[in-house]
């Protein structure tokens, strides 16, 4: 007789199975945001302690704002948005081409 392991999964409820995948994904998704947000500080530090010395690094640095801005109540207008999305496309046009100093 061999000693297999059990699924204990299979042995529960259909609705106790649900709610353990739910606590599953919910504390997946909290290490997930814990880290996107040390991400986004260790980022932020970066960008401000880092001066920029050409346009292309001022470009990056407007994108970044743009994209954080466009979250927020304030930019959720259509008018804003359209002018934000040109703005970025603008941005990185700019950050393409030929480095010049700020």
């Amino acid at each position: 007789m061999a000693n297999e392991p059990v699924d204990l999964d299979e042995r529960r409820d259909i609705q106790v199975r649900k709610a353990i995948e739910i606590r599953r994904r919910l504390s997946e998704y909290q290490e997930d945001l814990a880290s996107a947000k040390l991400h986004q500080s260790e980022l932020e530090n970066l960008l401000l302690v880092t001066p920029a010395k050409t346009w292309s690094e001022v470009a990056v640095k407007a994108v970044y704002l743009l994209q954080q801005f466009s979250s927020t109540p304030e930019a959720q207008d259509p008018r804003r948005q359209e002018i934000i999305g040109h703005t970025i496309l603008e941005l990185n046009h700019l950050r393409n081409r030929p480095q010049e100093k700020p």
